[in-house]
């Protein structure tokens, strides 16, 4: 899964390897990997104004993080079984 910020400057992107990968998409280059999931990520995606990141994983929860610095903001819990998201437009 992946998700470009809104001014399209960034590209975030979600694997099996429970991170989260934040790229510039047109130099290649990987910027932050933030981490704290203990579970494969499923999906992410930037708030309308670009300044958060949520994450989804196999490990029941929600990460909302800082998409400026990769700094975990909050953990949301209490879902049952694997989290993910579906965009639609």
């Amino acid at each position: 899964e992946q998700s470009f910020s809104p001014d399209g400057k960034v590209l975030a992107t979600v694997g099996n390897d429970r991170t989260v990968r934040l790229w510039n998409p047109e130099r290649g280059e990987l910027l932050r990997k933030p981490e704290g999931h203990t579970g494969a990520t499923r999906s992410v995606a930037f708030s309308p104004h670009g300044k958060l990141l949520a994450s989804t994983s196999e490990d029941e929860t929600i990460r909302i993080w800082d998409a400026q610095t990769g700094k975990l903001l909050h953990t949301l819990t209490g879902h049952r079984g694997f989290v993910y998201s579906e965009w639609l437009e």
